[in-house]
C-alpha cells in the first residue's frame, strides 16, 4: 500500500470514529455515572452519599455538568437522614487542562444546600467523617482549582444539646474581585441564634490562594442581640481551619452570652467594649494585647482558652488602671446592671408595711454553679486603683482558681484605708448545697481615712486590725451568711474619737458611741474590741469593748446574719465618778441596712445594770488577741497593757473606781432616729 493510500485510508479511519463518538455523545445517558460516583464518594466519605437526581452536562471546550439531588447520610447516632444535601451542583471544568492532569473548575455553583450539624452527648460532631491527611505545599497543587464558588439560599443548622445551643442560618455566596484580578468569596447570610436573630456578612480571599497554601484573608461581621463582633485577619491552612490570626473586636451586654456559644458556662459581666489580637491553633484560642473596657473599668492582659481539655481551661493576666467594684459585683452575686436591685432588694424578714423595710445588704443571686463544672480557670486580676462609692478600697489584686468544680480566691487582697484586707475564700460547687469558707485578716486600717470617706476627717484616728474566719453553706452569699460558724473580731488602738464629729457622721452605728460619753471633746482611745461568735448564722457578742480615757464603755447583743437584725446595747462606766456624767445606755436595733437607735429610761437602765467587774470583762479579750494577731504583741501593745493590768488585779476585783452603774442623770438630744424605751421594749 502507497503512502497515499495509506493516508487516505486513515483519515476515513479516524474521521469514523470521531463520527462515531460523537453519535455516542449524543445519545449517552450521562446517568450511568451515577452509581460509580456514588461508590466513590461513599468509599471517601465514610458513609453513604446518594444521588436521586439526573445527571447531565452540555459540551464544549468548558464542559458543565449538573448533578441534582445529592444527598451524604447524617451520623448514626444523628437525628437527621441527611448530613448534607444540595438540590444541584453545577461545575464547570477545562478539557485541555485535563491533557496536564491539571484539574480546573471556572465555576462551581450549588443551588440550595442544607447542611445539618450536630453535636453528639458524649462530644462527638456529626462532620467528623474520614480523616483527611494534612497536605504539604506541594500536595496541594493536586487539589482540584475552583476560581469562582456560588453559593445560592444556603442554609445551615447547628444543634447542641448539651449546651442547649441552637443556631439555624441562611446564606448566600458570591464571587468578588481581589487583588490581582483574582476572584474571592463575599458572605452574607441572617438566622437564629439561642432565640436570638443574627446577622453575618464576610469577605474573603481568592480560591488560588487556597491551591498555593498562602494565608488565606478573612473579614467577617456579626451582629447578635445586642452583641457585635468583627474579625479581620487571616487562616493559614483554610483546608483544617487552623492557624487563625488576625485583630478581633466586640461589645455587647454581657460576656457570658458569647462564652457559652463555645461551651463556656462563664459567670456574668456588666456591658463591655473589647479588642485584642487573636490566634487560634489546633483548639487553642488566645487573645494577646486585650484593650477595652468592662462596665465602667478599663481592662487589658492576655487570656487563653485550651477548647482540647476537658473541661474547657482558660487561663491569663487582668489589669485594670481604673477598676470599679460594681463591675465585679457579678462574680459574687450581685445585680448586673447598677441600679438593679433584683434579688436584693426584698424586705428583710419580720418587717412589716410600717416599718418601710429596707433594701437587704447582702445580695441572694445564686452562683451560677454549671460554671464551675464546665471550666477550669487560672486568672490573676490585678486593679491598680479601685472605686468603690462608701468604701475605702485603694488597690486590688486576686488569683481566681476553677479547678474540680472549687471556685478559690487564694489569695485576694484589697488596700483598705491604706492597710490592707488579705483573704483566702474557698467555694466548692461539688456539693449541694455549695459551701464556702473565708479567713480573712484586716491590717493596720487607717480610720481616719474611713471616716474621711463620709466627710468627717478629722472625727476618729486610730489604726483598726482584725480578722474573719467563717464556714457557711449556700448557694447565695445572703443563704450561706445565713448559716455561718465562726468568729469575728476587730481591734482599734491608740486613737481618738471626737463624740461630736461622730454623731454627725450619720452613722448610726457609731452614734450609739457618742450617746454613751457627754460632749463634743476628742475621747483618746486606748484599746477598743469588738469580738463575736458566728453559730448557724447569729453572730453573739463575745466582746465589744472601748476603752477611753475616761470611761469603759462595752456592749452585747447579736446580729442575724440570715435576716440582717440587729440587737445590742451599749453602757458606758465612769473611771473618775467626778469627771463627766454617764449618758443612759443606748440600744441598737432594726436592720443593717436600717438600723435605729433607742436610749433606755432610768427604769430600763437600773433593770439592765449590772457591776461587772474590768478584768472579767477583759478575759475574752485575752483569747481574742491570738486570733487577729499575726505578728508581734507591740501591734496591740495598749490593749495587752489593759489585760495585764486587770489580772494583777483579780479576775474577780472590781476595775479601779468603778461601781455598779448609777441611774443616768444627762442625756444628750437625740437624732429623729433615736427613740428611748422603757422596760417593755
Amino acid at each position: 500500500m502507497t503512502h497515499k493510500r495509506f493516508a487516505a485510508w486513515s483519515t476515513g479511519v479516524l474521521l469514523a470514529l470521531v463520527a462515531t463518538l460523537g453519535a455516542l455523545v449524543l445519545v449517552w445517558d450521562w446517568n450511568w455515572f451515577r452509581g460509580p460516583l456514588e461508590t466513590m464518594a461513599s468509599e471517601r466519605l465514610g458513609r453513604e452519599a446518594r444521588i436521586a437526581g439526573a445527571i447531565s452536562v452540555d459540551l464544549s471546550l468548558q464542559p458543565r455538568i449538573r448533578i441534582d439531588d445529592i444527598a451524604v447520610a447524617d451520623a448514626d447516632w444523628g437525628g437527621e437522614k441527611a448530613m448534607l444535601k444540595i438540590d444541584r451542583l453545577e461545575l464547570v471544568i477545562v478539557l485541555k487542562d485535563l491533557l496536564t492532569f491539571d484539574l480546573v473548575f471556572p465555576e462551581v455553583r450549588l443551588e440550595r444546600p442544607r447542611l445539618a450539624l450536630a453535636v453528639s452527648e458524649d462530644g462527638q460532631g456529626n462532620w467528623h467523617i474520614a480523616e483527611p491527611d494534612v497536605a504539604s505545599s506541594e500536595e496541594r497543587a493536586d487539589i482540584p482549582r475552583v476560581e469562582r464558588l456560588t453559593i445560592r439560599d444556603g442554609r445551615v443548622s447547628y444543634r447542641d444539646p448539651a449546651q442547649d445551643l441552637a443556631i439555624d442560618a441562611n446564606f448566600d455566596m458570591t464571587a468578588r474581585e481581589v487583588e490581582g484580578g483574582a476572584e474571592g468569596v463575599a458572605v452574607r447570610g441572617g438566622g437564629t441564634l439561642r432565640g436570638e436573630d443574627f446577622t453575618v456578612e464576610g469577605d474573603g480571599g481568592s480560591f488560588e490562594a487556597l491551591r498555593d497554601g498562602d494565608p488565606w484573608p478573612l473579614r467577617l461581621k456579626l451582629a447578635f442581640g445586642e452583641t457585635r463582633a468583627a474579625f479581620d485577619g487571616a487562616i493559614t491552612d483554610p483546608r483544617t481551619i487552623d492557624g487563625v490570626r488576625g485583630r478581633f473586636n466586640i461589645s455587647g451586654p454581657n460576656v457570658a452570652l458569647v462564652l457559652q456559644l463555645f461551651g463556656i458556662d462563664a459567670l456574668a459581666t456588666r456591658d463591655y467594649e473589647l479588642a485584642a489580637d487573636f490566634a487560634e491553633d489546633r483548639g487553642v484560642w488566645s487573645f494577646e494585647g486585650i484593650t477595652g473596657r468592662i462596665g465602667d473599668s478599663d481592662m487589658g492582659g492576655t487570656l487563653r482558652i485550651d477548647g482540647n481539655r476537658d473541661p474547657v481551661f482558660v487561663e491569663g493576666k487582668l489589669d485594670s488602671e481604673r477598676l470599679d467594684i460594681a463591675d465585679l459585683g457579678p462574680l459574687i452575686g450581685l445585680p448586673r446592671t447598677i441600679g438593679d436591685r433584683s434579688g436584693a432588694a426584698r424586705p428583710a424578714e419580720g418587717a412589716t408595711d410600717s416599718d418601710d423595710a429596707p433594701v437587704r445588704v447582702f445580695p441572694d443571686a445564686t452562683l451560677n454553679v454549671a460554671a464551675l463544672k464546665r471550666l477550669d480557670a487560672e486568672i490573676e486580676v490585678t486593679g491598680k486603683k479601685v472605686i468603690a462609692p462608701n468604701l475605702p478600697l485603694d488597690d486590688m489584686k486576686a488569683r481566681v482558681t476553677i479547678k474540680g468544680q472549687r471556685l478559690s480566691l487564694k489569695p485576694i487582697r484589697f488596700g483598705v484605708g491604706n492597710g490592707d484586707l488579705d483573704a483566702d475564700v474557698e467555694v466548692n460547687g461539688a456539693v449541694e448545697p455549695v459551701q464556702t469558707s473565708v479567713d480573712a485578716r484586716l491590717e493596720a486600717v487607717d480610720l481616719a481615712r474611713i471616716v474621711a470617706d463620709y466627710g468627717q476627717p478629722e472625727a476618729a484616728r486610730g489604726n483598726i486590725r482584725g480578722r474573719v474566719k467563717l464556714s457557711m453553706s449556700g448557694n447565695s452569699i445572703r443563704k450561706a451568711l445565713g448559716t455561718a460558724n465562726g468568729d469575728v473580731a476587730l481591734i482599734l488602738q491608740s486613737g481618738e474619737i471626737s463624740a461630736l464629729a461622730v454623731e454627725l457622721v450619720g452613722l448610726d452605728l457609731m452614734e450609739s458611741l457618742a450617746l454613751v460619753v457627754e460632749g463634743d471633746e476628742r475621747l483618746p482611745v486606748s484599746c477598743g474590741v469588738a469580738g463575736f461568735e458566728a453559730a448557724d448564722g447569729i453572730l453573739t457578742a463575745r466582746l465589744i469593748l472601748l476603752e477611753t480615757r475616761d470611761s469603759t464603755i462595752r456592749g452585747e447583743g447579736t446580729i442575724n446574719l440570715g435576716s440582717e437584725k440587729l440587737d445590742l446595747e451599749f453602757r458606758g462606766k465612769p473611771k473618775d465618778l467626778s469627771i463627766g456624767v454617764l449618758h443612759a445606755p443606748v440600744r441598737v436595733r432594726g436592720y443593717l441596712a436600717r438600723p435605729t437607735v433607742s436610749v433606755l429610761t432610768a427604769q430600763a437602765a437600773a433593770q439592765g445594770a449590772a457591776a461587772v467587774a474590768l478584768g472579767a470583762l477583759l478575759t475574752p479579750l485575752a483569747a481574742l488577741l491570738p486570733f487577729i494577731e499575726a505578728g508581734s504583741d507591740s501591734e496591740n501593745a495598749d490593749c495587752r497593757k489593759l489585760t495585764k493590768e486587770a489580772e494583777g488585779k483579780g479576775a474577780g476585783g472590781a476595775a479601779e473606781g468603778s461601781s455598779a452603774d448609777p441611774a443616768p442623770s444627762k442625756v444628750i438630744a437625740p437624732k429623729p432616729t433615736v427613740r428611748s424605751q422603757d422596760s417593755a421594749d
